[in-house]
């Protein structure tokens, strides 16, 4: 699995997506500096410590073809080196392995301040986080600075061999010459050739703390890789049927991977005809989000079975499934890319009136149509038509979103969501809590595109508000668990 292998840049690439399931991996921030000391490792010094290591074998080689009596001095001394080089960057990376683990725990806490930096400023929480991070880093710090000097250590032992092996070198040619076995001549040869390969040896001395590292980021990197997910979204298996719609809980168990024994959802048997809007009510932690991840089937059930028009999901092919349901959340993610870009994410390849149609639909073309031109240099790689007026501005839909959507307001940002969902025309549309973080204002009217989306659909609601569930053709209660009450 070369790095330039199309197939890991493909497939295995993309299961990539699947280590933030891994119960000690923290997410992007534990990847990235794999991969960033992964690649430190194979860029021009790489290319040096090519060069340096064929330096030291023709260096050796000379040696022995003008004084095969010196010459064993220079393979002693990198034999020497490369054995003690070898035993520290197998400890290290042992080492490095347990304290990789054990550094994920401040990382994903800095990570979490960070991204929710408001929250932490509201509180007046920024001296408890940062005493919180270097209580925790104090650990990796000491373990990092011990390695530090392991490392050291053996740069200099490096040295210092190669200089005690310059000195026995001398020492012995000396002793060849008052023995006329070699001339002077011969000895300086033999030394300028040792010399060299000792010198590569240095070169590849300094090169050895990054080998380490990136041998210790290439295991983990590739024992992710290797992990083979169950649920993989990215096999070509399994049945591929136009869902008509009906979905069905049979006899189903359920608990969260990190938590097997605390079951979420106990024996629910439960159907959904095609068409009709179902809204799932209930306390908090009583399973209607956990119903609709294993609608999505972001986890399969641990006893039971979820059936779409009495097909078992496991019986077929996850991406096609998927492709034909869509997903409103309580916060719609957005990418910091156009409005358009945003829509069409929904389906492949749609067209300029698939993507109108699906914001008029969502309520969002008229304030889309009157948003501000917005300058910008960044070209998002969308392959697509780039849509400018004469002026070379983005308008309207070519307007960015900003990071998250942040230049929207939550209704415009839900209303861009929707239009997203219902591009694909999908045959189910999974609603959690898609109006309950907005004000009254916005919740009308994403309210009312949330009535025009579902139209012909087989709808799942979760909701607090009546206002949007007051439409369902049925009412399901869940309270711990389990199906407690139907209202038709």
């Amino acid at each position: 699995m070369s790095v330039g292998d199309s197939h890991w840049e493909g497939e295995d690439a993309l299961r990539i997506f699947g280590l933030f399931k891994w119960p000690h991996v923290a997410g992007v921030h534990v990847v990235l500096p794999l991969i960033i000391f992964f690649f430190k490792a194979i860029d021009q010094r790489l290319a040096d410590v090519v060069g340096a290591v064929s330096a030291m074998i023709g260096g050796i080689s000379i040696a022995f073809s003008y004084g095969p009596e010196m010459a064993p001095i220079g393979v002693f001394t990198a034999g020497a080196l490369i054995t003690i080089q070898t035993l520290v960057a197998q400890y290290l990376k042992r080492r490095g392995q347990k304290d990789a683990i054990k550094a994920e725990e401040p990382s994903r806490l800095a990570t979490e301040a960070i991204e929710q930096h408001k929250t932490v400023q509201y509180l007046t929480k920024e001296k408890f986080f940062v005493q919180k991070f270097v209580q925790q880093m104090s650990g990796p710090h000491k373990r990092s600075i011990f390695r530090g000097i392991i490392q050291s250590l053996t740069y200099s032992l490096s040295v210092s061999f190669v200089c005690f092996n310059f000195a026995c070198a001398y020492r012995y040619g000396i002793w060849l010459v008052q023995r006329k076995i070699c001339s002077p001549y011969t000895v300086f040869q033999v030394i300028e050739a040792l010399n060299t390969a000792s010198m590569s040896l240095i070169a590849f001395a300094t090169y050895f703390p990054e080998y380490v590292r990136a041998r210790l980021s290439a295991a983990l990197l590739f024992q992710m890789l290797r992990e083979k997910p169950k649920i993989d979204s990215l096999s070509p298996l399994g049945k591929t049927i136009t869902l008509q719609g009906s979905i069905r809980f049979s006899r189903l168990f359920f608990s969260y991977p990190v938590s097997r024994r605390n079951m979420v959802l106990m024996g629910i048997n439960l159907k959904v005809p095609a068409g009709k809007t179902v809204a799932f009510v209930g306390p908090s932690g009583c399973g209607k989000s956990t119903s609709i991840q294993l609608i999505e089937r972001f986890y399969d059930p641990v006893v039971g079975k979820v059936l779409f028009d009495e097909e078992d999901a496991r019986e077929l092919n996850l991406k096609h499934l998927r492709s034909q349901i869509s997903l409103v959340g309580q916060e719609p993610i957005l990418f910091n890319y156009s409005i358009r870009e945003n829509i069409a994410y929904g389906i492949e390849n749609p067209t300029d009136e698939q993507i109108e149609e699906a914001a008029r639909l969502a309520n969002a073309h008229n304030f889309i149509a009157k948003l501000p031109s917005v300058r910008t240099i960044i070209l998002p790689p969308y392959k697509g038509v780039l849509w400018l007026d004469q002026q070379g501005r983005f308008k309207g839909y070519n307007t960015i979103v900003g990071e998250r959507g942040g230049m929207l307001s939550g209704g415009q940002k839900q209303r861009i969501a929707i239009a997203r969902a219902v591009i694909r025309n999908p045959k189910i549309l999974l609603l959690d809590e898609a109006t309950s973080a907005l004000d009254t204002e916005s919740e009308k009217i994403v309210q009312e595109a949330l009535e025009r989306a579902r139209k012909g659909r087989t709808c799942i609601v979760i909701a607090h508000r009546l206002a949007s569930i007051q439409n369902a053709d049925l009412i399901v209660v869940l309270k711990d668990g389990n199906v407690e009450v139907r209202q038709i």
